[in-house]
């Protein structure tokens, strides 16, 4: 039939079918009384739709098979014969007007299986020819693709082809629909195999369940097969008088008229994955609106992608086969789809992080300073970012520690290569400053280890000086100088070295004096001296030097006073809790129990307040769970062991949620061990059985080895792991040795940058 006939007798046979059987003659005659050639095509079309299976829908043993045997010319080969002096015939799988096909052994290569059709005198001329060198280059494991061909004695052509053991996938289809899932997984395949052979420059072309194999069936490692690749294209041409090339049920309109594009097999493999899914076999020429009908009870995710598939235009359906396939796997499988949504979140955070960097080197790469500022800016947003998500507390601190620690790496690069823009050193300098206290600083759930931490801020310092090179030191340096001091004292504190803490703080303290007196002080640094106060306290009070470290301390709280006066903000009253809470620990050692109560309770309001006025932040958060720590040790002094067992339970209560939404974070391990050590002490002492301390202090340990493993040079967390074990052994309760051994007393680090400051507060 020729591609002008089929246009003109496709609407009559989709008419015809909405009439009667005993009508559609007359029908057909009324319209085509004056073209008997269209008239006989038509009808014969309409027999072929009224028989129980149409002969396109069966494969092609299937369809020698069903051709009456008194027009089946005899072909001369019987089992046992031996064709092309190697392949030995076993049986004959069917005959037809073309030819005959036979399971056979291939005896040149250990008689494995293999399928041999024989054609008739005349077969399929020249063009078959052409096929088979096409098929020939197709080497995929779900194709069938031809082993050999030739000519027999008598001038017959013959082709040898791979034997595949398993049902079709028709047959396979006739128990009802598939699972979905293994539908999806056999459309991937098919998917997968319909574009290597496109790479190749080959179309099937006649895609339909009767031309599926399905190897290992029903087994996971089931795998579909194609056959009959391209026989169907070629029968079309070279029967293009007789019929449309292609399955009525399965091939699209292009391909019907004459046409087919490199999408007409993605359109056939659509609708075969719409049978197996709902079980619903294509009628002939059944319209993808109708057949889109039959699986309405599908997700409309899915029912999108089957009517991109089955677009009458090629060109707006899926880029390729394969790409179609994966977009239904993704609908309707679940796990695939969250896990596409957990990347999209993935990429979408990471994109937030980077956007303004990214866009800035794409947009303009030749304008390379132009670019450099633009990436310092964003790497000192990302950090500025990565600071507010730190004090929420609700994101992997892990993951952004490397977001930092990528900052710092690429414009350390740029530094050292020379690129010394002021904004590149500025950005360098936050993120050195961040990157040092996630890894040390007492105040935030750090991630350790001390020793990386105490480099990076001296770092941090070198930057610091590189900024202002040439530049007057003033408020400015001096702001940014006073956070790195009490960064870095901070960290030789936790490391044990105290000493070169209380340097490093009174030599800042000093720079701070010296710009005061000489009046070039433009900004108001009440906040860093009291911080600087408060971490030069630290050193007096580890030597317990009480006397000594509560003065520092009570200046400490009376500046914060006074800093929150000037700026009542929610930072500056949790600064205050803070120092209200250090002192009261130090009230409580010195033996002024009272006195640590007024100072808890005052923290305590402060916290309290914040939370009330929904204030969310991690740091208030654990300060408030490591008060009730340190008021109920203080309750243990006073003899009221009852008292501070509920605050204990209390603490150990949110230090576990605290646990619970930051696993990383040591400091949070720590005051967990030391509340459920203390907790274990107070039961004890309130006479209650083994059974409800003996669990707290191995709980406690734990902990406590956890942040040791983590963070080996913390001395602090090595006098704090040393004084659980204590109690446990008081106890009794043994336990095996520390994991490492103790931080050295000193040295663990390397040695300080800071050196002598001038009158101005220079390095």
């Amino acid at each position: 039939m020729s591609p002008a006939l089929w246009r003109k007798v496709k609407p009559l046979f989709e008419a015809a079918l909405d009439l009667p059987e005993g009508e559609r003659a007359s029908f057909v005659l009324a319209r085509l009384g004056g073209e008997p050639a269209a008239a006989d095509e038509l009808l014969a079309m309409l027999r072929a739709h009224e028989q129980s299976a149409s002969v396109l829908d069966r494969s092609l043993p299937e369809r020698i098979a069903a051709i009456p045997q008194s027009e089946v010319p005899a072909d001369g080969l019987s089992a046992g014969q031996l064709v092309a002096g190697r392949y030995r015939l076993r049986r004959e799988l069917g005959r037809g007007g073309n030819g005959s096909v036979w399971e056979a052994s291939d005896e040149a290569v250990l008689g494995r299986a293999v399928v041999v059709k024989a054609l008739h005198a005349g077969g399929l001329g020249q063009r078959f020819e052409n096929e088979l060198a096409a098929l020939a280059r197709l080497n995929h494991r779900l194709i069938a693709t031809p082993l050999d061909s030739g000519v027999l004695e008598d001038g017959r052509r013959y082709i040898v082809l791979e034997f595949i053991d398993g049902p079709t996938l028709r047959e396979a289809l006739r128990g009802g629909p598939l699972e979905p899932m293994r539908a999806c997984r056999l459309v991937n395949l098919i998917a997968q195999a319909l574009d290597a052979a496109q790479q190749q420059g080959v179309w099937h072309l006649d895609l339909k369940p009767e031309n599926v194999l399905l190897r290992g069936a029903g087994s996971p490692g089931e795998e579909p097969v194609l056959v009959d690749f391209g026989i169907s294209r070629l029968a079309g041409a070279a029967q293009q008088t007789e019929q449309p090339a292609g399955s009525l049920a399965y091939a699209p309109e292009e391909q019907l008229s004459g046409a087919p594009a490199a999408t007409s097999d993605q359109y056939s493999l659509a609708r075969m994955a719409v049978e197996m899914i709902t079980g619903h076999r294509p009628a002939a020429l059944e319209s993808p609106a109708a057949l889109m009908a039959r699986c309405a009870a599908l997700h409309p995710r899915a029912m999108r992608v089957f009517a991109k598939a089955l677009s009458s235009h090629p060109g707006t359906r899926f880029v390729s086969t394969s790409n179609f396939a994966e977009e239904l796997t993704a609908a309707l499988d679940p796990q695939v789809a969250a896990s596409r949504r957990r990347r999209l979140l993935a990429a979408v955070f990471c994109f937030l992080l980077f956007a303004a960097t990214l866009v800035y080197v794409w947009l303009n790469r030749e304008r390379e300073n132009l670019l450099l500022r633009q990436e310092a800016d964003a790497l000192l947003s990302q950090t500025n970012m990565v600071v507010g998500l730190l004090d929420a507390g609700y994101l992997d601190q892990k993951l952004l520690a490397e977001r930092v620690r990528i900052a710092v790496q690429r414009l350390t690069a740029h530094v050292d290569s020379g690129k010394r823009e002021r904004n590149v050193l500025l950005a360098l300098f936050e993120a050195q400053m961040l990157y040092g206290v996630m890894h040390g600083h007492p105040a935030i759930p750090h991630l350790g280890s001390i020793e990386v931490g105490i480099r990076t801020l001296e770092d941090g310092f070198r930057t610091l000086e590189l900024i202002f090179e040439g530049r007057e030191k003033g408020g400015r340096y001096m702001a940014r100088f006073a956070i790195a001091s009490d960064a870095l004292a901070s960290l030789l504190i936790e490391a044990g070295q105290y000493d070169r803490s209380a340097a490093v703080a009174k030599r800042a303290l000093q720079s701070l004096d010296d710009l005061e007196k000489s009046r070039k002080l433009n900004q108001d640094l009440t906040q860093h001296r009291a911080n600087l106060l408060m971490t030069l306290s630290r050193a007096p009070f580890h030597k317990q030097q009480w006397e000594e470290c509560l003065a520092l301390r009570n200046e400490g709280v009376r500046l914060k006073r006074q800093a929150l006066e000037r700026r009542p903000t929610a930072a500056a009253s949790a600064d205050l809790a803070g120092v209200l809470a250090a002192r009261g620990y130090l009230h409580r050692d010195m033996g002024r129990l009272e006195d640590a109560l007024r100072d808890y309770e005052e923290s305590n309001a402060i916290l309290a307040r914040l939370k009330a006025e929904d204030i969310r932040n991690l740091k208030y958060d654990w300060l408030r769970a490591k008060n009730q720590l340190e008021e109920a040790r203080t309750l243990l002094l006073l003899g009221k062991p009852k008292a501070a067992e509920a605050l204990l339970d209390a603490s150990v209560r949110s230090h576990r949620s605290l646990r619970d939404e930051l696993p990383q974070g040591l400091t949070i391990r720590r005051t967990l061990a030391l509340s459920l050590s203390w907790l274990a002490s107070a039961r004890r002492l309130l006479g209650l059985p083994p059974e409800r301390w003996r669990p707290l202090i191995l709980e406690a340990v734990e902990h406590a080895d956890f942040g040791l493993s983590r963070d080996p040079q913390n001395a602090k967390a090595w006098d704090e792991s040393q004084g659980i074990r204590s109690r446990a052994a008081e106890a009794g309760v043994e336990l095996p040795p520390p994991p490492v051994p103790p931080p050295a007393a000193h040295g663990a680090v390397s040695r300080s940058v800071v050196p002598d400051s001038g009158s101005r507060g220079s390095l």
